[in-house]
């Protein structure tokens, strides 16, 4: 009585217990961000790498197509200056650290870098510098790069900048995010799904040992070796020990796996330690927490943790679709003007003109997908051609099937459509 008294008397003066608590327990204190070290340590996990990489990644596999018959030469170019790699070495870098820059790589001159973009430079290629190494100049005209061998001026003609996920000030300390030397180009996604990452991985570490110790079953008398000693002194003590040991035994097979029973008799005890009956609720409190993370990523568990979604007829098909719907919005606002601008460098520096493109698709459709597409479209064709009935429709049904290279056709092949014999 006197301690509870006295916790009462501690509590009231710490105000646990009381409506400020209360209030204090339902607040949100912000922690720091993460440094750009601890950034690069979360990047060796498999998860953290799927959620900076898995929008690149559909990117550069769909990439663009040119409309132009000479392709291959252009796509030539492209390898030449490995403009895949460093697009999708710059998304994943703006992703990683909420931002970075693209420079071109010139030979040998420095001065040039200071210099506006001319109208004939040769160039090697591309480099990605991330964001924590690119400064605000005194002179509006410059960047200010940091690199091993000392601070770089580079005119901003000549620098691309890649945007990283919108940046909110939520910092406690306004003033040195404001004063901030580098350039605030967004946020890191490594730092968006930290929290829930951590809170994940530490409950499925916490689960991984519950469910290790509740696979043994314990069941103990307390006393049992000196009841057994004791025993061989008189037929009195062997009876008792006797009973006890058939008690025990009694109990222990009357527990189950879904309930545990404790026994006593005489200070002695029969334990049975199970957790079966609670596997489901650790179950939901595991997917609970993979939940939240996939839904701190704003990816669905398909690209992030590489399952399939579950569910009566639910093949992911939807969450893929709103996936690719996101991922179509993010190249076309960050990643169609890089390449503009990467084309303009590169058109100067090979003296070519790129011919006009378009992002490729991004869902792939199987072999019977397309096949049951490449129907549907033949019954419209048909309907229409009945409705219409002349040679003119037809002739656009076998254009479009000789540009979607359906088959290896030409109009030609059919003649006069209007009623003349075909001329092959």
């Amino acid at each position: 009585m006197f301690k509870r008294i006295g916790a009462m008397i501690k509590n009231a003066f710490s105000g646990q217990g009381s409506t400020a608590d209360m209030s204090g327990a339902t607040g949100f204190c912000v922690r720091e961000e993460l440094s750009y070290r601890e950034i690069e340590q979360l990047m060796r996990v498999p998860l953290i790498r799927n959620v900076v990489e898995c929008v690149p990644d559909d990117i550069v596999r769909a990439w663009r197509n040119f409309d132009d018959a000479d392709s291959k030469k252009f796509f030539d170019i492209e390898r030449k200056y490995d403009l895949t790699d460093k697009v999708h070495e710059a998304l994943c870098m703006a992703k990683m650290y909420g931002g970075c820059a693209v420079l071109p790589i010139y030979v040998g001159d420095e001065a040039l870098l200071r210099s506006p973009l001319g109208k004939s430079e040769k160039i090697l290629g591309f480099k990605v510098i991330p964001q924590q190494l690119i400064h605000q100049s005194v002179d509006s005209d410059f960047y200010s790069f940091n690199f091993d061998q000392g601070t770089k001026l580079i005119h901003k003609s000549r620098v691309r900048l890649v945007y990283g996920k919108r940046r909110y000030d939520y910092t406690c300390n306004f003033t040195s995010y404001t004063n901030s030397t580098y350039l605030q180009l967004g946020q890191s996604e490594v730092d968006l799904v930290c929290d829930s990452f951590v809170n994940m991985a530490t409950s499925d570490q916490q689960l991984s040992h519950l469910m290790a110790k509740s696979v043994v079953d314990v069941r103990k008398q307390r006393g049992l070796m000196d009841d057994a000693v004791r025993a061989s002194r008189s037929p009195i003590l062997q009876a008792q020990n006797d009973a006890k040991q058939a008690y025990l035994m009694e109990a222990a097979a009357l527990a189950s796996n879904h309930q545990g029973i404790v026994c006593d008799m005489d200070d002695e005890s029969v334990e049975r330690l199970s957790v079966a009956s609670g596997i489901g609720g650790l179950a939901v409190i595991s997917d609970r927490y993979q939940g939240l993370f996939v839904a701190a990523s704003g990816y669905p568990r398909t690209k992030i943790l590489g399952e399939q979604t579950q569910g009566l007829s639910n093949n992911g098909a939807a969450d893929l679709r709103y996936y690719y719907d996101k991922v179509e919005q993010y190249r076309t606002h960050k990643l169609y003007d890089l390449l503009v601008w990467t084309d303009s460098l590169i058109e100067l520096s090979e003296g070519v003109k790129f011919p006009e493109w378009k992002f490729g698709n991004l869902w792939q459709m199987t072999a019977i997908e397309e096949i049951d597409y490449q129907n549907k479209v033949a019954d419209r064709d048909v309907k229409y051609n009945n409705i219409l009935g002349d040679g003119v429709f037809l002739e656009a049904v076998i254009d479009a099937l000789s540009k979607s290279k359906t088959y290896d056709i030409k109009i030609s092949d059919f003649g006069d459509l209007n009623g003349e014999n075909p001329t092959s």
